[in-house]
């Protein structure tokens, strides 16, 4: 690792000094394991963690507490908050307000029941109408909003081509940003509450960079030097201090030292472990089956470029455990990372569709999804398969070793090729359970939640005219089709936002359905239950009625009460 240089930094200080955070363990999922991670950045931001809630200031709480009435311990002074204030703190790198996260200690009793405490998290209409300019209208029916995710789903999200085009080189300079603290592989707060025996870490900062990213290319006035703190969705003091670094110099600090692979600060001047080499181990991380661990052990053995390992491979010098995968991805490094032609796509649609009805029959519905349905160029193209009459799964693996056989389809021994099955069966069901087991706002979080369960497998095509391109085809079951669908079109950006929405209003969105936990159970929306409005309740939209389907990815907008949006329009970067 090279050695970190020495920086002075006068922006955002200690942020939580004065803090002194206690928490009630028994309410936050996963507590043994984030705690550690909290007490290391709370410490690092200024503040101090107790077990004495005599002395704290804030008492951290799950989103319900461990008793009925829990107070902190009689002091009028220390504010009890859910979990979400020092998560949301920390990502932002500014302490937030307590206030809008607090937890009422003596909740009234409601005229309905099971309504999410996240409903109660909403901002006031008034203050959320700050945002007209961003979203460059505002009408009576806005008036009704209250969350900031339900405001930026207002808007269209063009990609690349800004809503303001004077707002291009921010654009771009943001996305940069997020495609380097990606490939870093940080945890930039917590850990992710899943079950699975492997939790996922989540980069926060990766996806704060993407929120400002999608936030920016909304945008309906030019974004410059003088923009106002606070007006645009989701901008934090740090992220504030940015935006105006790179609409004064086209760069921020933080830039400089990624594309310098220099060591990064924290906004407090002190060197972030772990996070150097931003531009080499990003150019690493681009290679199908090159993950950020593999990124960074390469860059930690001095190859700063395709060319360094290609010159160590061909001295008989390959990194150690360099993978099948890896070793392919090199190899075939200008095919896979260029944008997949329409032909090529074409060829794939046409070779899988053929060879599906050899293997299984006619009847098979294949649907081009990810960036190819957004309109954007991409450097693999993305499948979903079904059938209306069919049983799906079963059917990758026969299928792959058709493609296989005849030779378009790269074999596991040679190059990327995953396949995952036999998790489709029984995945409604387990996803009540843990949706059920879940505090909704830790749900969108949870990889038993947020990950599908599909047949699919991930591969690299041949075509005809000997090139290779990455290819991923999807198996979803016709009754789950049209959210498979829409998790699988994207964007990634634009899917957080509307999973999040989801849960602001108690309500769970992934690639299979539609959940609402009521009566202490999880149902399905629309076949079980109704879905939640604005208002808490369970209640069903104009034109929607328990008989009535989920036939078009309209209709899943319709039920959260969104308006609805092309997949051209989805393209938050």
């Amino acid at each position: 690792m090279p050695p970190p240089r020495s920086k002075q930094r006068t922006d955002a200080g200690p942020y939580l000094r004065g803090v002194v955070a206690a928490f009630d363990t028994r309410s936050i999922e996963n507590f043994a394991t984030r705690s550690k991670v909290w007490t290391r950045q709370v410490c690092a931001a200024g503040g101090k963690v107790t077990k004495d809630t005599s002395e704290a200031t804030h008492l951290i709480t799950g989103i319900q507490p461990s008793k009925p009435g829990l107070t902190a311990g009689g002091s009028s002074n220390i504010q009890l908050v859910r979990d979400s204030w020092l998560v949301q703190s920390l990502a932002e790198q500014t302490q937030l307000p307590a206030q809008d996260f607090a937890v009422d200690t003596n909740p009234a009793v409601s005229e309905i029941p099971d309504v999410p405490a996240e409903m109660e998290a909403h901002e006031a209409s008034s203050s959320l109408k700050r945002f007209a300019r961003w979203l460059g209208r505002w009408s009576p029916e806005l008036d009704a909003v209250q969350t900031q995710n339900e405001i930026v789903l207002q808007a269209n999200f063009p990609g690349k081509r800004c809503a303001c085009e004077g707002n291009r080189k921010i654009l771009a300079a943001l996305r940069e940003l997020t495609k380097y603290e990606a490939a870093l592989g940080e945890s930039g707060s917590t850990l992710a509450t899943g079950g699975d025996a492997s939790e996922t870490l989540f980069n926060y900062r990766a996806l704060r960079y993407s929120r400002m990213t999608a936030v920016v290319c909304a945008s309906a006035f030019e974004v410059g030097p003088d923009l106002e703190a606070d007006s645009l969705p989701f901008l934090g003091e740090v992220g504030h201090r940015q935006v105006l670094d790179i609409a004064c110099r086209g760069s921020c600090s933080e830039l400089d030292e990624h594309r310098a692979n220099d060591a990064v600060h924290r906004s407090d001047g002190r060197v972030r472990p772990e996070a150097y080499g931003g531009r080499a181990r990003y150019g690493f991380a681009r290679l199908p089956g090159v993950g950020a661990a593999t990124a960074k052990r390469w860059y930690d053995l001095e190859f700063r470029s395709y060319e360094d390992l290609d010159e160590a491979i061909a001295a008989g010098q390959a990194p150690s455990q360099l993978q099948p995968a890896a070793r392919f991805s090199l190899a075939h490094r200008h095919d896979l990372l260029e944008p997949t032609p329409r032909q090529d796509l074409e060829e794939m649609l046409s070779v899988v569709s053929q060879e599906l009805k050899a293997l299984a029959g006619p009847g098979w519905e294949m649907e081009v999804v990810g960036g190819g349905a957004r309109e954007e160029a991409s450097h693999d193209a993305d499948f979903v398969l079904s059938h209306p009459s069919m049983c799906v799964e079963g059917v990758v693996r026969p299928l792959c070793d058709r493609l296989w056989r005849a030779s378009r389809l790269a074999r596991p021994a040679d190059g990327l090729c995953q396949i995952q099955e036999g998790r489709i069966s029984k995945c409604i069901e387990n996803m009540k359970a843990a949706f059920c087991g879940t505090s909704i706002g830790n749900a969108a979080q949870s990889s038993n939640l947020a990950a599908d369960r599909f047949d699919r497998v991930f591969g690299n095509f041949k075509t005809k005219a000997g090139k290779w391109r990455r290819m991923d085809l999807i198996f979803v079951p016709h009754e789950q089709l049209h959210f498979g669908l829409l998790g699988w079109t994207g964007s990634k950006q634009f899917l957080r936002f509307m999973r999040a929405h989801a849960g602001d209003r108690g309500m769970l969105l992934n690639s299979h359905g539609l959940l609402v936990k009521d009566e202490g159970r999880a149902w399905l929306v629309p076949s079980e239950r109704p879905p939640r409005g604005q208002d808490g309740a369970l209640s069903w939209p104009v034109g929607w009625h328990a008989m009535r389907p989920v036939s078009s990815q309209q209709d899943i907008f319709e039920l959260l009460g969104l308006p609805y949006r092309t997949p051209a329009e989805r393209n938050c970067p």
